[in-house]
């Protein structure tokens, strides 16, 4: 016998796919209001070179193809062109997501 849980929730998955971008293609989100401190940015720098990318942006893409960062303003602004080394992910844009 399965049990079912009784107020089980309906979450909708959003993740359209998963690739490589370089951080040079990503157009920043002229909505993001966060800024970070030397001292944040230093020690993103220290990871970055201890153990490298472990994880996605966000983004959503536009009618014209571009991605557009919704979280990791900070991983495209500290790496530029990095050439091949970040990995991006996609979200599915809904009305109303900024």
């Amino acid at each position: 016998m399965v049990a079912t849980r009784k107020n089980a929730l309906n979450i909708r998955d959003r993740i359209i796919d998963f690739r490589r971008v370089s951080a040079a293609e990503l157009v920043p989100n002229p909505k993001n209001f966060r800024v970070h401190t030397d001292a944040q940015r230093q020690y993103f720098r220290s990871i970055l070179d201890s153990i490298g990318f472990v994880g996605v942006e966000l983004t959503r893409e536009l009618s014209d193809g571009r991605l557009v960062l919704i979280d990791g303003h900070m991983r495209q602004e500290e790496v530029g062109d990095g050439g091949d080394r970040p990995q991006r992910g996609r979200g599915r844009r809904h009305p109303g997501d900024v």
